[in-house]
């Protein structure tokens, strides 16, 4: 039985700590980076927004997540962390503005992942030539190509080629 956090009945315009499990991290994809401008108590403001797959609001980025993510990505342009993935874990009685917070927090490193990549050697096996095989490489998702089988894979599928 999955059970409701108090926290998702506040009409809030980004993720929060009740969208996550408090206990472990969450493995996030990245969709886009972007700003968003919203309402507060000192009237509108822009805040650094990241959209996460599988979830319809956006998680706010200030600056120690951004600085988070450019390490575990080993990338600097926000532009190319589309399709990566991140750790998103809760960082529980963060002192800020008089009280103790739970907040959002991406870890500085990447998260593991298990790849499947039978499919991907199944596909580059059956390529006929070159001209293929090099089509068929450039369509794998970033953590199959670099995986160590599949570069091997690679190169002695283009030497017999």
């Amino acid at each position: 039985m999955s059970k409701t956090h108090y926290k998702s009945f506040f009409n809030s315009t980004f993720l929060n700590d009740g969208d996550f499990s408090s206990e472990r991290d969450t493995v996030c994809l990245i969709e886009k980076v972007f700003n968003l401008e919203d309402s507060t108590k000192d009237g509108k403001q822009t805040f650094t927004a990241i959209k996460l797959n599988g979830f319809d609001k956006p998680m706010k980025a200030p600056n120690e997540v951004l600085t988070s993510i450019s390490k575990a990505l080993k990338v600097d342009f926000v532009e190319d962390w589309a399709g990566k993935h991140i750790s998103v874990y809760v960082l529980k009685n963060l002192r800020a503005f008089g009280s103790l917070h739970n907040v959002l927090r991406v870890r500085p490193v990447a998260p593991r992942l298990s790849v499947d990549i039978e499919p991907a050697k199944k596909m580059l096996k059956a390529c006929q030539n070159l001209d293929e095989l090099r089509g068929a490489f450039k369509n794998l998702q970033n953590e199959v190509r670099t995986h160590p089988a599949i570069v091997k894979l690679g190169k002695e599928l283009s030497e017999a080629l």
